[in-house]
């Protein structure tokens, strides 16, 4: 058991060297963050959000296109069996000359339960096609399109599951192609198909990410199958916020003069974010939602894009966040279980959501999507700077003042954040830096924290400690603020300086 002295007594030899291999440990996680974000930017048609594009007021679908006669003709003769099997199905994904693997789902086929080859190809894959069909109907009263959230559109859109479903089936089939912005391209977005989910052969992670959308594609029909009208009739609801730029131009009165004392955190070794009923649910998100979900990514964001399945369809009109954004999924629930993480993420077995519904008959999940500066080892250091401190800070809170919905709690007042290691890992954060960010951002927006630390016995009693000494201490955001600012820390001492400032 840690206690305060052995906190804040030991050597500065010792943390030197800890730094010294934390910094080895950041070179190698710059090596997998490189990769990451080469597959993002493949799948994107710019780098950063803050490329200035002309955007489009809507998303037109499939159906407008001049290539829909062609593309409807595969998917009506997949719908109505006229004709089945593996050939005619990579016919209906390949358009404009392009060639599409699939060779993953020979692998899947026979995997789970129900993805039999015979009841793919002869039951479900006909299925798919005819929701995918249902854009002509689903879509008619908007004209064929979809409102388009890019940067500083702080709306909401709703879809019912029924036409998320039909995104979802126009996206496996790989019709999306022009994405919104200008004629040239456009910046921050990626296109949504799940071709990425088809192929990599050799990564057993994947095969577990195909199976998840396919068991959801299956749970869907059986709802239609079974008539469940409450089930298929809620709406998923997509909201951007922006932080006004007005509250950011002095942090030293937003968060400095903060006299909110800080609120109850907890600390959890055990469970995962997304069992926190009741929670809101933090995505640690890329700045292109999704991250890299529809290529070979299989991190925190993109294991909850699969369970969750619903999600996906915010790629489709969601361009990638910029520093004051943050982006709300309410009512998208688990459809899979699963194990593992990274190249271990397994799918297990079919998942009936336990959370209660709202007043819409939705259940009742909110997951919001913030994402973190990435840090490497040659940019370590910023985060513990002012300007570092500043930005995620701002970025956390812009998340946690979402206005969510529960039956007993109408405006979603005091609902507690759940949350982790956000930023870090691939990214480079430090756990202690983020922990205190986090808090600080939720205090603010007058919500209690639960952190998940991911089996991590020893860093939730370190959390243990600083928290409640803090809170012991009756500090406030601005107090702490204040203390963290004259950036004296270095990764693997926040936890140890913190408490030395305050212990007088």
């Amino acid at each position: 058991m840690l206690c305060v002295k052995e906190l804040t007594s030991v050597p500065a030899s010792v943390h030197r060297c800890r730094g010294l291999l934390r910094r080895v440990g950041l070179l190698i996680d710059l090596v997998f963050l490189t990769i990451k974000q080469e597959m993002a930017s493949s799948c994107c048609s710019a780098p950063s959000s803050s490329a200035v594009v002309d955007v489009v007021d809507t998303i037109s679908l499939p159906n407008t296109y001049s290539t829909w006669p062609e593309i409807s003709g595969h998917l009506s003769a997949l719908s109505s069996k006229a004709e089945s099997g593996p050939e005619t199905f990579q016919r209906a994904l390949e358009h404009d000359g392009e060639t599409v693997s699939i060779s993953l789902l020979d692998k899947v086929l026979g995997k789970a339960q129900y993805i039999t080859e015979d009841h793919f190809y002869g039951t479900l894959l006909p299925w798919i096609a005819d929701k995918a069909l249902e854009v002509e109907s689903l879509f008619k009263e908007s004209d064929y399109s979809i409102l388009n959230l890019y940067n500083g559109r702080c709306q909401e859109i709703q879809l019912s599951r029924q036409q998320v479903c039909c995104l979802m089936a126009l996206a496996f089939f790989n019709t999306f192609k022009e994405l919104p912005g200008s004629a040239h391209g456009a910046g921050g977005y990626q296109q949504f198909t799940f071709t990425g989910f088809l192929s990599f052969p050799f990564y057993t992670s994947q095969e577990s990410k195909l199976i998840c959308l396919l068991h959801y594609f299956e749970r869907i029909r059986q709802a239609e199958t079974n008539k469940e009208d409450t089930f298929l009739n809620v709406n998923i609801a997509f909201s951007r916020k922006q932080l006004p730029k007005a509250s950011i131009e002095d942090p030293n009165t937003f968060w400095g003069q903060c006299d909110h004392p800080l609120v109850p955190f907890e600390s959890l070794a055990e469970g995962l974010i997304e069992g926190a009923n009741g929670c809101l649910q933090v995505d640690f998100a890329n700045e292109y939602i999704g991250g890299g979900v529809l290529g070979m990514g299989n991190v925190q964001e993109e294991i909850r894009f699969v369970i969750n399945p619903e999600c996906l369809v915010s790629i489709l009109f969601c361009q990638s966040m910029d520093h004051l954004e943050s982006i709300l999924i309410t009512g998208a629930e688990q459809f899979s279980s699963y194990t593992g993480y990274g190249g271990r993420f397994q799918f297990t077995e079919p998942y009936n959501d336990p959370n209660p519904t709202d007043k819409f008959k939705r259940k009742q999940v909110n997951i919001v999507a913030i994402d973190a500066t990435p840090f490497d080892f040659f940019t370590s250091a910023a985060q513990f700077q002012r300007n570092g401190i500043n930005r995620e800070l701002y970025k956390a809170y812009c998340g946690f003042i979402h206005k969510i919905s529960m039956d007993d709690n109408e405006s979603g007042e005091n609902v507690p954040v759940a949350t982790g290691n956000w930023g870090c890992g691939a990214f480079g954060g430090d756990k202690e830096m983020k922990t205190l960010l986090q808090w600080m951002a939720a205090t603010k927006a007058r919500r209690p924290v639960r952190y998940f630390t991911h089996n991590d016995e020893r860093f939730a009693e370190r959390q243990k400690i600083v928290t409640q000494f803090l809170l012991s201490k009756k500090v406030t955001v601005g107090r702490l603020y204040n203390v963290l600012v004259r950036g004296k820390t270095t990764i693997g001492d926040v936890f140890s300086y913190v408490m030395e400032a305050f212990d007088n």
